[in-house]
């Protein structure tokens, strides 16, 4: 093949030609309007970014939403991740547009929570939890993790890690 054209209008479809003087006229399920296009390239490539964050336990941040590279926990940091929980959906579910959020909160502030600090999350005078679930990009690419994360109260930075045995 060595020449491809798009055929708007109402059936969208591709053209393509080839050296062997093929022609050949295929439908084009995907094809949308450029702007659309640009939009789904954007969130796809967005939620790959966020797919590709280091979210391992005990690791720190210098700051959790900007993207920054993770640092050593001996170094000045502000968040730090103390679970990765997977959420029971099956791959194929719909994403959960009410109660992701609930699970999330009751899966990361019981269990992994007293596991990490060693005291139950509403003992805990020094930090705060929340997470970060999957989007709705990411949910229909089958992610499924939900990240919890810890800040100490007054989101000071700190250095050391937050864990205890």
């Amino acid at each position: 093949m060595n020449s491809v054209q798009f055929v708007g209008g109402d059936q969208k479809r591709i053209l393509s030609a080839s050296d062997d003087s093929t022609i050949q006229l295929s439908d084009c399920d995907t094809c949308q309007q450029m702007d659309a296009l640009r939009d789904r390239a954007a969130r796809l490539v967005d939620a790959a970014a966020r797919g590709a964050r280091p979210r391992a336990v005990g690791q720190c941040f210098t700051q959790f939403y900007t993207g920054e590279q993770p640092v050593d926990c001996r170094e000045l940091h502000r968040d730090e991740v103390f679970a990765v929980v997977t959420h029971p959906a099956p791959d194929d579910a719909p994403f959960p547009s009410e109660g992701l959020d609930d699970w999330a909160r009751s899966a990361c502030d019981g269990g992994p929570f007293r596991a990490y600090r060693g005291i139950s999350y509403d003992d805990d005078p020094d930090y705060y939890a929340w997470w970060t679930a999957p989007s709705y990009t990411e949910w229909d690419m089958g992610q499924r993790e939900v990240v919890c994360v810890i800040t100490p109260v007054g989101s000071t930075s700190r250095s050391g890690s937050a864990r205890r045995p």
